[in-house]
């Protein structure tokens, strides 16, 4: 049961279980592992009274504190949410996914000390899932560490590629940091991927501009308005990126 949790097998789990319960009733550790996997499945409601027994049965089950606790985080129970992270992390839990939940909560407290605590604590206990880099650089770019950030955010965006939400949140920090090519590269990854995304034409070619490439602003301008012809501003912007880039005549046309 435990094995098919951490691989997603959630039916699976719930079929375990449910061969368990039926030859032992009171079986606590069946109960946290139907508990957890009807959790996942977002069934809150024959969730909670499955983790609440395993708890009554076991005072020392890491997982189910840790799943319940989440249902608590879900419903906006800060409170409740809290003691059963606290709960869960102290026995041990194995999961990543308490201490994240747990920091998110002192996030919102404006505890970032220990928000950024947690996540590191998530990254060592486990460093494949990608989520935990995520959070812990936009911590660091809210504390003002933007090079610790933007390590955290190599790593989150190499585990998961196909996040351009992420790529942006690289690019955006990267184009504060004085890196344009870098941003400029981040952003062709994402159009690589989006080519009709005029929100990431229209950061590209600003970067661009306060770089002074202004042929290739020009140029994202160009891809822009063959997206949104009636686009004054973006018509605007190039003519003013033809007229530095020497291109006078094609900056008033």
């Amino acid at each position: 049961g435990a094995l098919r949790l951490d691989d997603g097998d959630l039916a699976g789990v719930v079929h375990d279980a449910d061969a368990i319960l039926k030859a032992d009733s009171q079986n606590a550790a069946a109960f946290a592992l139907r508990g957890a996997a009807l959790a996942r499945k977002k069934d809150y409601a024959h969730a909670l009274p499955d983790l609440d027994k395993a708890i009554d049965g076991d005072g020392k089950n890491a997982l189910a504190y840790g799943e319940r606790g989440q249902i608590f985080l879900s419903r906006h129970d800060n409170d409740k949410a809290l003691a059963d992270l606290d709960k869960a992390i102290a026995l041990g839990s194995i999961s990543p996914a308490p201490l994240m939940a747990r920091a998110s909560i002192y996030k919102a407290k404006g505890n970032t000390d220990k928000a950024l605590a947690d996540l590191g604590a998530a990254i060592k206990l486990d460093p494949r899932p990608a989520a935990p880099y995520y959070d812990l650089a936009m911590l660091e770019k809210s504390a003002g560490k933007a090079d610790d950030a933007l390590a955290d955010l190599d790593a989150a965006v190499a585990r998961a590629p196909e996040r351009t939400d992420w790529l942006m949140a690289r690019a955006q920090l990267k184009q504060t940091t004085g890196d344009a090519g870098g941003a400029v590269a981040d952003y062709d990854a994402i159009l690589i991927k989006q080519p009709k995304n005029v929100g990431v034409l229209q950061a590209r070619a600003a970067v661009l501009m306060q770089a002074k490439s202004y042929a290739k602003a020009a140029e994202s301008y160009d891809r822009l308005i063959a997206l949104e012809p009636k686009n004054a501003r973006a018509f605007y912007q190039r003519g003013l990126a033809y007229e530095q880039a020497g291109q006078s005549d094609r900056g008033r046309t």
